[in-house]
């Protein structure tokens, strides 16, 4: 794939783009990987190599599956048969770096034989003690699985964001490589905290 555009519902105006591709080996079939997209609970000790600390730390500190847009809503996890093209699916989601649990929500624009297509973003601002980090929708990825070969699995990721205060800073690019690194080994069943990390 050469290319990768922006759906129309995300927007250009962004303070950083950043962009990631990889492979991974798999041998089962998309709906194997349907079913570990879909097991959104099963993210819960996700971890990442924290730029930071120098060191792997938990990223995902919970989550669970949503039957709408309240954190009230948890239902279980989704099944492959539920997550077709143009299906959109709630989330929510605690990291260790925010307060309190973010709602999400991902669309599949793609989801067949030859590939998977997701885009994500935060329905809920994202914030830290008092402060907001990103206001509702500046947070957003798109994902992208597809066959490369007998086995091997491409994995594409673009992370949009934009800070909810110009006062902010935007953080380490190091870091937004390592959070989607995170995500993509646990699609592809790789420990998240396996040696070397993407990015120091």
């Amino acid at each position: 794939m050469s290319h990768t555009t922006l759906p129309s519902g995300v927007s250009n105006d962004a303070d950083m783009v950043l962009a990631l591709s990889g492979s991974f080996r798999y041998d089962g079939g998309i709906e194997g990987l349907l079913a570990r997209i879909g097991a959104i609970s099963a993210k819960k000790g996700e971890r990442y190599w924290s730029t930071t600390e120098k060191n792997w730390q938990m990223l995902v500190t919970d989550a669970f599956a949503l039957s709408g847009r309240e954190t009230s809503l948890r239902r279980a996890d989704f099944k492959p048969a539920e997550l077709g093209k143009g299906v959109a699916f709630h989330y929510a989601q605690s990291d260790n770096r925010s307060a309190g649990a973010c709602v999400c929500r991902e669309r599949l624009l793609a989801s067949d034989g030859e590939r998977v297509m997701i885009e994500s973003e935060n329905l809920m601002p994202i914030k830290k003690l008092m402060v907001t980090l990103y206001a509702s929708g500046d947070l957003q990825k798109i994902y992208i699985i597809e066959p490369r070969a007998p086995g091997v699995w491409s994995y594409y990721s673009l992370t949009r964001t934009r800070m909810a205060s110009s006062m902010l800073p935007t953080g380490s690019e190091a870091s937004y490589i390592n959070h989607s690194v995170a995500f993509g080994r646990y699609v592809a069943g790789i420990p998240t905290d396996q040696d070397p990390p993407a990015a120091r």
